[in-house]
């Protein structure tokens, strides 16, 4: 199930997320665990792009990432 669609416009630096309707419809107890999800696996990403600014030898984030 596609859960969502992120964008980032660099011209204004807005984030913008957008749920799809599959996920938007299904049970809530579906919601908390994808989300919990993703949450880990942006959080994970996050402490890597921030290693990276000061790494002589920066490691590449991953295009897909499955928990």
């Amino acid at each position: 199930m596609r859960v969502a669609s992120i964008t980032w416009d660099w011209n204004r630096d807005i984030t913008k997320v957008v749920f799809a309707d599959q996920f938007l419809n299904s049970d809530r107890v579906v919601h908390a665990d994808v989300l919990q999800d993703l949450l880990a696996i942006v959080k994970e990403m996050y402490e890597k792009s921030v290693e990276n600014l000061t790494s002589k030898e920066p490691q590449k984030i991953s295009k897909v990432i499955k928990l």
